[in-house]
């Protein structure tokens, strides 16, 4: 094996970390030497909104990963700074912006003690960090009060011990002991509006943190949504070669997991190193795609991933720094969305062509509320609800159209991929992104007459014709 640069210094550094661990630290096993030298790229960022538009890069050896990861902040919210499993293009996180993926991360939040966790890896033969998450060995949970309500169907300001059970374990997210032992129910001011807050036993929860093999990279792949769809697959793979249960949000590849953090005045946090070996991520893919039924093989990239420190920006992701624009589609469709996404009347031409897609009024009647999230397939109640809405662009320059949901499965879903949704489900034609009825007047009436056109143009791009993003 090759032998990195600075591969001395990145080993001296980690045997005396070993030698001098904080409190909080235990190994198990010892790492291979050429492991913990080895580099890996992803992109971070000091708070989890910053990292929506204002990621950064960064390449390191494994060991000093691991050492940073054993730097717990204290702070009162867990915002303490975010990582994700890879690179960004051009700074912005979102699936269709990620790079290279040098590891593979697991939150485990369905479980009764870290221990277990430590225990599959070793049965596995993963190397991995288990790291407690801020929330770990917390006696309260606090959930916003709107989604409480909206689970009993009614408003009001009450709430009984049996509801607040029945609401926890419908939500999936407890283990079943936790639920049970739930002791006191009430609405109470949260950090961020008003909650329902529970009291029960100890909650055990950890963050599992590995490393690929050989990276993954989203760019070798000719359609995006094949790489996202191989990338949910090598989560669900990897947590069943674990024995861990996971949310299905996990399997997104540009989620975001906070840096380690603890409440002030507790002293339960703590890192476990398990020593071992890397993971296949064509391995953990298959053994995904199984687990979904699904009868293709595992994902052949057009050409072989490319290593992260060495690899070259690619066409694709210049035109998307270019541009601005999350794209991989055709010209027309990205002009609409530097040109009009701050114009496009989306209320209006919803109200046109699905009125009945349309509920009550949303942001003091300035928008609408619509029946069903377009995402909604992602949510642990598939039941429609009031938790999106839709506003038209306002003659400001600094306010285009919205369309949002409120559930946390959709918090990094961009405008317009649920304006894509909405037009593959067939509420709005593309046609309506193009008509002069659903743009702010002094938009450019000979642009609007081009994308038109292009249009009803034949294009190679099969499915992603009127791609917007």
């Amino acid at each position: 094996m090759r032998t990195p640069p600075h591969h001395s210094s990145a080993i001296e550094a980690w045997n005396k970390f070993v030698a001098e661990p904080p409190a909080h630290v235990t190994f198990v096993g010892d790492f291979d030497e050429d492991f913990i030298a080895r580099y890996v790229s992803y992109a971070g960022a000091r708070s989890l909104s910053a990292s929506a538009a204002n990621g950064t890069n960064h390449t390191m050896p494994v060991g000093q990963h691991l050492r940073n990861l054993s730097k717990f902040k204290t702070c009162r919210k867990k915002d303490a700074g975010v990582f994700c499993q890879g690179t960004v293009i051009n700074g912005r996180r979102s699936k269709k912006t990620m790079g290279v993926m040098s590891l593979i991360v697991l939150d485990c939040d369905k479980i009764n003690d870290i221990n277990e966790v430590v225990e599959a890896a070793k049965r596995a033969g993963i190397a991995v960090a288990v790291i407690t998450t801020h929330t770990h060995y917390s006696t309260t949970t606090d959930v916003e009060w709107k989604h409480f309500e909206t689970w009993r169907g009614r408003s009001g300001t009450d709430v009984t011990l049996d509801e607040a059970t029945e609401f926890f374990r419908q939500r999936g997210k407890h283990m079943p002991g936790v639920v049970d032992s739930i002791s006191l129910a009430e609405r109470a001011r949260g950090t961020d509006g008003w909650v329902i807050r529970v009291t029960h036993a100890p909650v055990h929860k950890c963050r599992v943190v590995a490393f690929l093999k050989e990276p993954m990279d989203f760019n070798a792949y000719e359609d995006l949504d094949e790489g996202n769809e191989a990338w949910a697959c090598a989560i669900m793979g990897f947590a069943a070669k674990l024995g861990i249960e996971i949310d299905e949000s996990c399997t997104d590849s540009s989620r975001a997991f906070y840096s380690p953090s603890h409440p002030s005045g507790t002293n339960d946090h703590q890192v476990i190193y398990v020593a071992g070996d890397l993971v296949d991520f064509h391995e953990v893919e298959a053994a995904g795609r199984v687990l979904k039924g699904d009868a293709k093989s595992p994902s052949a990239p057009a050409k072989a991933p490319v290593k992260a420190p060495q690899r070259k920006q690619p066409a694709q992701a210049k035109a998307q720094a270019q541009t601005g624009e999350k794209t991989k589609l055709v010209h027309a469709t990205r002009l609409w969305a530097k040109k009009f996404a701050m114009r496009f009347l989306v209320t209006d031409a919803l109200a046109a062509y699905s009125p009945n897609l349309l509920t009550s009024a949303a942001l003091g009647g300035k928008g609408r509320h619509i029946e069903r999230c377009p995402y909604c397939e992602r949510h642990s109640n598939t039941a429609g609800d009031s938790s999106t809405y839709v506003c038209n662009a306002i003659a400001d320059p600094r306010s285009g159209f919205k369309i949002q949901c409120m559930h946390a499965s959709c918090k990094d879903t961009d405008r317009l991929e649920f304006l894509q949704r909405l037009i593959d489900n067939g509420s709005l034609p593309a046609e309506a992104l193009a008509d002069p009825r659903f743009l702010l007047e002094d938009a450019n009436a000979e642009l609007i007459d081009k994308i038109a056109a292009e249009f009803q143009q034949p294009t190679n791009q099969g499915k992603y014709a009127y791609r917007i993003y």
